[in-house]
């Protein structure tokens, strides 16, 4: 943690370069924001999974997060498709 721009775009919505993105995917899975922990980030569509510079430049999405929380010593996993 912390979880990179994009991640946070995705997962908590927020805004860039005058874009508004609205995903807020945590929230619809009841996902908390993890203050201290590891995630591990893997991208489906990418030569690259576990980089996600180009998440937004493709029409679909397909990744998955999979995150634990230190402090609550939970771990949580999260899959997208579309």
């Amino acid at each position: 943690m912390p979880l990179s721009e994009n991640l946070k775009l995705i997962m908590y919505g927020g805004e860039k370069d005058g874009i508004n993105y609205s995903f807020k995917l945590a929230e619809e899975a009841h996902l908390p924001k993890i203050e201290h922990g590891y995630y591990k980030f893997n991208d489906k569509q990418s030569d690259n999974p576990e980089d996600d510079s180009a998440l937004f430049d493709r029409p679909s999405f397909n990744f998955d997060i999979a995150a634990y929380d230190i402090d609550n010593n939970l771990f949580y996993y999260f899959r997208f498709d579309t």
